[in-house]
């Protein structure tokens, strides 16, 4: 299988403080839907290991495990008006080995970050073609020395990084006392054309401009930096930095922080870019509901810095990546 072993796993939840753990096998294939094909991120899962580590409401469902065990696939919320699949229908799928077509058993949630498009079991992970398992999920008990857990992890798997990632906003809402805590909060006034005019004080205190690899100089909150630097870093190091076009980023005043609402309309409240952390990428090529032309190895990078991408979005905003939680040190 590669990847992550059994005995990794076991050692992993032997370590004083962790919970749970479950290897993930993530990859991109091919959905065959009836209005054409389209990019799709799976993460391959054990369910009796991935389901301690669900949201509590998927966590809770049973169907979604035995579905899982019986080889269905459950599709993202985002994600199936996307695709224009019915639940209980046979979506096709096709990866570097084979193509199969597993029934969509239904919706779910899986975490924050959102790991992947869709959620199948490892074993038809496989069969597809998707490499072994490349990440490991673990989850920690309340209370505990997060720091400790992961040095004691990484002396378990030599090599490994170990990342802990704070959720930072609940479904598609930026609420909550966790936050609140991170963000602050600002008061406002709205102008007729959708725009809003944001407490200065706060924009002082949290909207900062950097120069950053690839794209050059940025105006977006400063807790988005780091992650936004790392993936545009990683990008870079692999060589993949014509994947964004920089010029037409800097042609492009508010594609972090602009003070306005989603879509400039009011009634849809406050967009991540009044808070400067979300980010436009490659926009003229991957316009508000039309179709993605972005490479899906930025969209993974992206990712797995702790980015939500709007592709999954619906309407579809492929131009579009925010912060869905913070990566701590």
């Amino acid at each position: 299988m590669g990847g992550f072993s059994t005995a990794q796993l076991q050692a992993v939840e032997a370590v004083a403080g962790v919970a749970a753990a479950a290897r993930v096998a993530l990859g991109f294939i091919t959905a065959n839907t009836p209005g054409g094909t389209r990019q799709l991120s799976v993460a391959g899962v054990d369910p009796l290991e991935f389901r301690p580590l669900a949201p509590a409401v998927t966590a809770q469902a049973d169907f979604v495990w035995q579905g899982l065990l019986a080889g269905d696939i459950y599709l993202a919320h985002e994600e199936q008006p996307v695709l224009g699949v019915a639940l209980g229908s046979d979506l096709s799928l096709t990866g570097p080995l084979r193509t199969v077509a597993p029934r969509v058993g239904g919706l779910a949630a899986n975490g924050t970050p959102n790991i992947a498009s869709a959620v199948i079991n490892l074993g038809e992970a496989q069969q597809l073609g998707i490499p072994g398992p490349s990440v490991m999920l673990i989850g920690t008990n309340a209370g505990v020395n997060i720091s400790a857990v992961s040095a004691a992890v990484q002396k378990v798997l030599p090599g490994t990084t170990v990342t802990t990632i704070v959720p930072l906003v609940d479904k598609a809402l930026i609420t909550g006392s966790a936050a609140e805590k991170l963000l602050g909060s600002f008061t406002y006034t709205s102008n007729a054309n959708g725009s809003i005019n944001e407490d200065p004080a706060w924009v002082r205190a949290n909207i900062v401009t950097r120069t950053v690899p690839i794209l050059g100089s940025v105006t977006c909150n400063k807790l988005m930096f780091p992650q936004l630097v790392g993936a545009l870093t990683e990008l870079q190091d692999d060589g993949l930095a014509h994947l964004l076009n920089p010029a037409e980023y800097q042609s492009h005043p508010g594609n972090c922080w602009q003070a306005r609402y989603v879509n400039s309309i009011p009634s849809e409240g406050l967009s991540y870019h009044a808070w400067g952390i979300a980010i436009d990428l490659n926009r003229n090529e991957n316009p508000l509901g039309g179709p993605s032309t972005q490479d899906p190895r930025l969209i993974s990078i992206f990712e797995r810095w702790g980015f939500r991408w709007g592709g999954l979005f619906y309407p579809p905003d492929p131009m579009h990546f925010e912060l869905a939680g913070i990566m701590q040190p």
